[in-house]
């Protein structure tokens, strides 16, 4: 990310090898930091990359963000301009898109880090019906994917404590 063929501006750059070790670290069975909450991301396919550009919300810098990956809410040249940015990226759009600060990141320590990876990837997850119950996907028997917020899944979280 840092090299000087990256030093041009800011960029955004797909990090298969990041998301490779996010999932042999938090996702897999038997992974190292293993996390149940995680169990359905075994099933999501998971884009990764790195940003040069520096990003804040209310005057706190953002150091990684979980975003879908599939653009909804733009107009239809929006969409189809975004979607293949996403597919040169990734070669499909993603149900999950994760990108971190690349500047953060070599600063950091590795908990710190970690700590960073596994706070995004509880923003991915699982839709629910009105019982609480896991929704999945009628044409392929995979699990419906969203963004959970901050407030959805404390209360998930106090619920099962």
């Amino acid at each position: 990310m840092f090299d000087a063929e990256n030093l041009e501006g800011p960029t955004f750059v797909p990090a298969p090898e990041l998301e490779s070790w996010l999932r042999s670290t938090f996702i897999e069975e038997g992974a190292t930091l293993q996390n149940e909450d995680h169990f359905h991301l075994r099933y999501a396919e998971i884009g990764v990359r790195w940003t040069s550009i520096e990003n804040s919300r209310h005057g706190r810098r953002v150091v990684g963000q979980a975003e879908r990956g599939d653009p909804t809410a733009m107009g239809r040249w929006a969409k189809a301009r975004a979607e293949l940015q996403v597919t040169e990226w990734f070669g499909e759009i993603p149900d999950f898109i994760l990108t971190f600060d690349a500047s953060y990141a070599a600063i950091c320590s590795d908990a710190e880090f970690c700590s960073l990876v596994e706070h995004e990837l509880a923003h991915c997850g699982i839709e629910r019906d009105a019982f609480g119950a896991p929704k999945f996907r009628r044409s392929t028997g995979l699990p419906a994917f969203t963004l959970v917020s901050r407030a959805r899944r404390s209360r998930r979280n106090s619920a099962s404590s």
